[in-house]
């Protein structure tokens, strides 16, 4: 699949850097079925590689990608805040690939269809906290086996007998991370049903191999409703970088203060952001033009003659915008 990442940025008098810490990104794409791929040493390819989708035009502003032993491709655009998946038939099941997330990163709070998320502000500091009222989900543990909870650490949503649940989702999901303390949003195209899994903070902290993924999201089933055929799109974004101001890095939130005015991860805009996302969720581009408009000859001098001041070159984008859902 696809991994999306916000790099910390380090600079110096005579460098600039972009660090990648792969424990904070967050993947999406699907398990592929090994039945009937053939492997690499007969002539297949490897389960995990993918192509330039040749049915898609290219386009200068990014590239559209299709795996070769599932039905998933992508549509990767510079300048778009979120990755978008579309998930087609199995070949095998005649039904949706089912779509996964990963990340190296335990969740603190997952909230499912939440038509009024907002962020309000705490007394202590600049700390956003979701609102309580609205539908949460637990996990399972990874290993699947019952944990007792650190009482005086972050805890993880995981059910009280360490089962992964299933809960039903009908648009959107809401997710903030503990350690990365990055909050995201994904957006899905038809209702699906969900079951996650979550590591947790040990009650004692023992040095050694860290799991790599510590937080696992799963569809498991789509309700594909009067189009069948349709695919199953899916969109997630980066919401909030410094949702709390408690992460184990602070490399992002020292960012965002020294920038002197408020981002869409501010305090009073990171409402506007989201209703900005949910807007924009159902309609992604796939293979966008960028193109130059000169003034006409007509508009080349005004009515005495003179040259035009009024005269301007536009630079025009055709974003291709592609409707995640039939009569869109």
């Amino acid at each position: 699949g696809i991994e999306l990442s916000l790099p910390v940025m380090k600079t110096s008098d005579i460098n600039i850097q972009m660090i990648y810490d792969e424990s904070n990104a967050l993947s999406l794409g699907a398990i592929v079925n090994e039945e009937g791929v053939k492997s690499a040493e007969d002539g297949g390819s490897s389960l995990t590689s993918y192509e330039v989708d040749q049915d898609e035009s290219l386009s200068p502003l990014g590239v559209s990608l299709k795996w070769n032993n599932v039905n998933m491709k992508t549509s990767i655009v510079r300048g778009m805040p979120y990755g978008t998946m579309r998930f087609g038939k199995d070949d095998h099941t005649q039904k949706s690939v089912l779509p996964t997330f990963a990340s190296g990163n335990r969740p603190v709070t997952i909230l499912l269809d939440s038509k009024e998320t907002t962020f309000k502000t705490l007394k202590t500091g600049r700390k956003n906290a979701l609102k309580t009222g609205d539908r949460k989900m637990m996990c399972g543990t990874i290993n699947g086996k019952p944990t007792k909870h650190n009482p005086f650490g972050q805890m993880a949503p995981i059910s009280a007998d360490g089962k992964a649940h299933t809960y039903s989702v009908e648009k959107e999901m809401v997710f903030h991370m503990h350690q990365s303390d990055f909050t995201w949003v994904a957006f899905f195209s038809k209702p699906v049903k969900v079951q996650c899994f979550s590591d947790i903070m040990p009650l004692v902290s023992i040095p050694g191999y860290i799991n790599k993924v510590q937080f696992r999201l799963n569809v498991v089933e789509v309700d594909d409703g009067k189009n069948p055929e349709e695919e199953l799109v899916v969109r997630v974004a980066l919401l909030d970088e410094c949702t709390t101001g408690e992460s184990q890095m602070h490399e992002h939130c020292d960012h965002l203060k020294t920038l002197g005015y408020e981002t869409t991860s501010g305090e009073h805009k990171v409402k506007e952001y989201l209703k900005v996302l949910r807007e924009g969720a159902m309609s992604y581009p796939k293979s966008p033009l960028v193109g130059t408009e000169f003034p006409k000859e007509d508009d080349e001098t005004d009515e005495g003659g003179e040259v035009s001041k009024d005269r301007v070159t536009n630079v025009v984008f055709d974003w291709d915008a592609t409707p995640a859902k039939a009569g869109g």
